[in-house]
């Protein structure tokens, strides 16, 4: 009524450290009431240099956290070494539904018991559906079927879609070199796409056509297009960019030769923008642009310009065409 979205986060001073010979968590209070609650969260200090990740239960280990019983806290899986510091948790709790926050719609809830490790099958999907575009999710364990211990992860080339996320349950290797797991319940919270084209640009220096260099960008695209545009000094040979792995946040430039030698060239910087796929307006994303990716089947050279055709999204009245 107030906020226009069910939900508390809370923090506190974890003291317990769980293991696989251990599982108690902290019990925690609800704030608000709640009759499917869905909880996410997270180690947010690293006062002991040894990994520790987020659990959650109800009444019991195996069992996903109920309107009445919560019990949160971390976990080291099956390290030998049990012991850790103290540590700040974090947690969200919310109603399961969807809804907006802040202009943004949102999906929340908890998934099937069937999520897996890498070794067992993974990734495993979760069908979700009523958003018409995915930019960002979160996942974290409901229950802990596994007494070995684990965490949840996104998974796979494309983890998230706004039909589908890819997840799987990953543990450690302290104890032996399996990462087989038992199936498990999943928390997610997935929010709408990009309003916009999430446009990105930026210098990189030193590229070279003997090695690749990766580009690490600030947003997740669900289907990146990338241009990259290299800037000579006097005396550089004929290069092109030649771009790679350009997928969720990140891609891989490298400059190649044009002049049928194979000797070293280094030092290039090149600039670069990157888009999301997609089809914008001015009156909705304050831009009138499209981004558009396909498999060319044509190379054209001295002796043939074909070229494919195109038709475009969107109408122009002088269109401007950059590419890749």
């Amino acid at each position: 009524a107030e906020h226009g979205v069910k939900m508390e986060a809370a923090k506190f001073r974890s003291t317990i450290t769980d293991s696989a010979t251990s599982w108690v968590g902290h019990r925690r209070s609800y704030a608000n009431s709640y009759s499917s609650p869905v909880v996410l969260g997270q180690v947010m200090t690293t006062n002991d240099e040894d990994f520790s990740t987020f659990w959650s239960r109800g009444a019991a280990r195996p069992e996903i956290p109920s309107p009445t019983e919560l019990y949160v806290g971390k976990h080291v899986g099956q390290d030998p070494d049990t012991i850790r510091a103290n540590e700040i948790i974090g947690y969200i709790v919310m109603e399961s539904g969807s809804g907006t926050i802040d202009g943004r719609e949102y999906l929340v809830g908890v998934g099937a018991d069937t999520v897996v490790g890498p070794d067992g099958g993974a990734p495993v999907s979760y069908d979700i559906s009523g958003l018409a575009t995915v930019s960002t999710a979160i996942v974290t364990g409901a229950g802990m079927d596994g007494t070995d211990g684990g965490w949840a992860v996104l998974y796979g080339t494309t983890p998230v879609s706004a039909n589908q996320l890819q997840l799987a349950f990953d543990e450690d290797r302290l104890r032996d070199a399996e990462r087989w797991h038992t199936t498990e319940q999943v928390s997610y919270l997935v929010f709408e796409g990009p309003e916009g084209p999430m446009l990105r640009h930026g210098q990189v220096s030193g590229v070279s056509n003997t090695q690749w260099t990766q580009v690490t960008l600030d947003h997740f695209y669900q289907s990146m297009v990338a241009v990259v545009t290299p800037v000579y000094a006097d005396g550089s040979p004929p290069v092109v960019t030649r771009i790679r792995n350009a997928a969720g946040t990140t891609f891989e430039v490298q400059v190649q030769r044009a002049d049928g030698s194979t000797d070293p060239v280094d030092g290039i910087d090149v600039y670069y923008t990157v888009v999301e796929e997609g089809v914008y307006s001015e009156a909705e994303h304050g831009v009138k642009m499209e981004a558009v990716k396909f498999r060319s089947t044509l190379t054209d050279s001295a002796t043939s310009w074909v070229g494919h055709r195109r038709s475009y999204a969107n109408s122009y009245s002088s269109p401007v065409v950059l590419g890749q």
